[in-house]
């Protein structure tokens, strides 16, 4: 393993007369010569009759990696500007490296003619030996080399694990359909990995403690009305986590106009008496007020079932009606609410209301008062 004086050109000298050897027996195959004297890196295929890596004279590297299958006839010469990383293959003749040059060979299992590299050892010095190593798959694999530079013997190539990317989806806009807000379905299936790997966790934050509420690609959550920053991570099958990524879940109510006691503009309400409080819900270009259950108006917070609209006949039947109460052409809803149950509360300056549509979603709206005590 130790260098021989007198460098690269004398093992070239031994090469090329070892090749012309090989060439007047007749029967060698044609191959082709390939030159990379260009910036970059390059990668063999197939089979060559001479490999050329580098110039000299060049202010850039030029970079040649050899795989397992790659043959070359001839041989492989590495010049000053050259790099070689070699992961397998096989060359007829051999390798030559010269001053400044450099050359990689990636495996396990080194061998210098035939005796192994102890371990711990990252480089030799090859004059004219034959170092032999297996590859990541086990498959063995020797060349003869000649080289005025150390060779580096690293190990196995470890390809680097790139991180995984997040992808939360949302931004998600969705109408409450109670007080508590609404359950909104969170997807994190579009989050990828660059190198291929699966996705075994999606750690979602939904409420902003730093703790996973949830591992699973998709699930539903209970978001409150209003804006939700929520965060997703994804970690890859060899445990490498993402960048965290957030988005919103934005919940909304519609905001209906209100008219209390349209025909007035007096909105004093007297708690103390028993008769009925007339309310309109206005329609809008945005919303059709005639879409709303009168049996759900109650007060913003309160439960749906506790209606504040007066009933009627043995059916229950709500005093409500659908007629243009401002008329702007649009048809409004107008209900009559009893006052004895809007006495129950403790109103001050400003009535706000809740309902449900028909379909279930949250209606809220507000109109100020005059409140005469019982």
């Amino acid at each position: 393993m130790k260098a021989v004086n007198g460098g690269v050109k004398w093992q070239l000298v031994c090469f090329g007369v070892l090749a012309a050897i090989c060439l007047a027996g007749g029967n060698a195959q044609a191959y082709v010569d390939a030159t990379f004297d260009q910036p970059g890196t390059y990668t063999l295929s197939g089979d060559y009759e001479n490999v050329y890596v580098g110039a000299d004279g060049n202010t850039y590297t030029t970079t040649v990696v050899m795989e397992a299958g790659v043959h070359v006839n001839n041989m492989v010469s590495v010049a000053s500007t050259g790099a070689l990383e070699v992961y397998g293959g096989s060359c007829g003749l051999g390798v030559s490296v010269a001053a400044g040059g450099s050359m990689v060979v990636y495996g396990e299992n080194y061998a210098v003619d035939g005796t192994p590299v102890a371990e711990g050892i990252t480089e030799v010095s090859l004059g004219f030996n034959t170092l032999s190593w297996t590859d990541a798959a086990g498959t063995s694999h020797s060349l003869f080399i000649g080289s005025d530079e150390m060779v580096q013997l690293p190990g196995l190539a470890v390809e680097e694990n790139q991180a995984p990317a997040a992808d939360a989806g949302g931004p998600y806009v969705v109408d409450a359909t109670s007080w508590d807000g609404a359950e909104v379905t969170l997807n994190g299936s579009a989050s990828s990995d660059p190198d291929g790997d699966d996705i075994v966790s999606y750690e979602w934050d939904i409420d902003g403690d730093g703790a996973a509420d949830s591992t699973q690609a998709s699930f539903v959550g209970l978001f409150p009305i209003g804006a939700s920053d929520i965060t997703l991570v994804v970690v890859d099958s060899k445990g490498l986590a993402s960048e965290p990524v957030t988005t919103t879940v934005t919940v909304s109510t519609w905001e209906v106009g209100v008219d209390i006691k349209p025909e007035s503009t007096d909105n004093t309400i007297n708690m103390g008496s028993n008769g009925v409080v007339p309310v309109a819900f206005l329609s809008s270009s945005d919303f059709d007020a005639t879409t709303i259950d009168p049996l759900t108006v109650t007060l913003r917070g309160e439960d749906f079932n506790t209606g504040l609209v007066k009933v009627r006949g043995k059916k229950q039947n709500p005093m409500a009606t659908e007629t243009d109460v401002n008329g702007d052409g649009l048809i409004d809803l107008y209900v009559k609410l009893e006052t004895e149950k809007l006495a129950e509360y403790e109103l001050d300056a400003v009535c706000d209301f809740g309902a449900l549509t028909y379909d279930g979603l949250v209606v809220s709206g507000s109109d100020s008062i005059t409140v005469v005590p019982q």
